[in-house]
């Protein structure tokens, strides 16, 4: 069973697929990563935009399963 995990960093994305079987246990298959902004406030805070966190899923999600040459239907789950 084919899954992907999504790690939302500071300034990036990670997109990752595994397999997982009951004999081979989990198996890194593969990884993207997508860069987004960091935005600095003028009272020296900091923020990030929930839409870059979107558009780098889809992005980093569709290289990634085309350089692996998987099928949106294999994907049987996702974990944050």
């Amino acid at each position: 069973m084919k899954v992907i995990a999504y790690d939302i960093g500071t300034t990036g994305l990670k997109t990752c697929m595994f397999n997982i079987s009951g004999d081979e246990g989990v198996q890194l298959i593969d990884g993207e990563v997508e860069d987004y902004a960091l935005h600095i406030l003028d009272n020296g805070g900091v923020e990030q935009d929930p839409l870059e966190w979107w558009d780098a899923m889809g992005k980093s999600t569709k290289r990634l399963l085309e350089k692996t040459g998987t099928a949106k239907e294999e994907i049987k789950g996702i974990s944050f």
